[in-house]
């Protein structure tokens, strides 16, 4: 009898196994989803002002538009904003998320298989680019609100 179990015991011990590893696998999923959520709150909180102020800092570059001048503090605010928002991608959710793809597809159009930068993109793209800024920073600020709203 030393050494001896009955099937069912070991049928019954690989079915509980089998469970306790689904268990950890969702358990993990859901931290995952916490995790993101709450970076995001917190990541989102800090980074819209700065993106504001970016945002803010093109458009009046803009408005002292000249065609002569190789416009300096336009593309400085330019990339600055692109990286911004290179570096929120990953802390949005889906529908933020394409918004801030379309406006990054925009800052960098395609001519002929090369990126174009905006010393070549005219005065008018460059409105179009800060119509589709200030509607990024919108959605965040809405955002951030529904989230300032859920805490309560």
């Amino acid at each position: 009898m030393d050494g001896y179990w009955p099937p069912t015991l070991g049928l019954a011990a690989d079915i509980i196994s089998l469970l306790g590893f689904a268990l950890t696998i969702y358990i993990a999923g859901q931290t995952k989803q916490i995790k993101r959520h709450f970076f995001s709150k917190v990541r989102l909180r800090e980074a819209l002002p700065e993106l504001k102020d970016e945002v803010e800092g093109y458009l009046a570059s803009l408005s002292n538009w000249s065609e002569d001048a190789r416009n300096e503090l336009t593309t400085q605010k330019f990339n600055s904003v692109r990286v911004m928002l290179l570096t929120l991608k990953g802390k949005v959710s889906s529908i933020e998320l394409s918004e801030i793809n379309s406006t990054l597809n925009l800052m960098w159009t395609r001519k002929w298989f090369a990126k174009r930068k905006i010393a070549h993109m005219t005065l008018d793209e460059c409105w179009e680019l800060a119509d589709k800024m200030n509607a990024v920073v919108v959605i965040l600020d809405q955002k951030i609100k529904d989230l300032n709203w859920t805490d309560k």
